[in-house]
């Protein structure tokens, strides 16, 4: 399974860019121009599962969402847009020949619960004034979803060709045979907080990241059991 990730800068920071990017020029930082090359590295790179971060609400419409359509993939839930007053977020798209979507969520990285587990890390993180103001400011959220494989095709033994060869050679042509589907796959999106000196608050996010897609990849493991368990004769 191929993923591929990518930070594709929203214009909401531009602003930023002449001091975190000095290298990039006015014209490379160009939507119109950079993202067609983006889209070009996507396609090049061929994966099954894509996830963006810094997508800005207007390009998603306008540009991300029909590209990724056009070259076969379907969106994985809609687009994740940060908490805060930034129209930006994560996005999510699989190979639509390969995956199917079974369950998508949406989740902010700003606290520890309510999550299983983590009830400690919440009673400590309230003993620390400086850490609770800090992630109150935090707007990071988080796009979690399980996905199918799509049933494989039967092997091309099978086709008429393989049948027509068989019988001019004498010979019986091989049993049609399938290779086994993958296991579904639990898949995470998000962009942690990025300032250089908040380094514990990104372990915590990556904490509580991790105890979400746990959980839902429990849910989702005891749904399908008792879906079939219903379907057992």
């Amino acid at each position: 399974v191929r993923v591929l990730t990518y930070n594709v800068l929203a214009d909401a920071y531009s602003h930023t860019w002449p001091q975190l990017y000095p290298y990039l020029s006015p014209a490379a930082a160009d939507p119109e121009r950079r993202l067609p090359l983006a889209m070009e590295d996507i396609r090049l790179a061929s994966p099954d599962i894509v996830a963006l971060q810094e997508v800005d609400r207007k390009w998603y419409e306008l540009f991300w969402a029909p590209q990724m359509a056009a070259a076969g993939y379907t969106a994985v839930g809609e687009l994740t847009e940060k908490t805060g007053l930034t129209r930006e977020g994560c996005a999510m798209f699989c190979r639509a020949d390969r995956w199917r979507v079974a369950a998508v969520e949406s989740v902010g990285l700003t606290a520890a619960g309510p999550l299983p587990g983590e009830a400690a890390t919440a009673a400590w993180a309230a003993t620390q004034p400086h850490l609770t103001e800090a992630m109150s400011k935090v707007s990071t959220v988080a796009q979690l979803a399980v996905l199918e494989p799509v049933v494989p095709v039967p092997a091309a033994a099978s086709t008429e060709a393989a049948d027509a060869a068989a019988a001019a050679s004498g010979t019986s042509a091989p049993a049609t045979s399938t290779n086994p589907a993958p296991p579904a796959l639990c898949v995470a999106n998000t962009h942690l907080f990025f300032h250089p000196g908040a380094v514990h608050l990104r372990v915590l996010q990556a904490r509580w990241l991790l105890r979400h897609a746990d959980g839902l990849r429990r849910r989702y493991q005891l749904e399908r059991e008792e879906k079939e368990a219903k379907e057992e004769p």
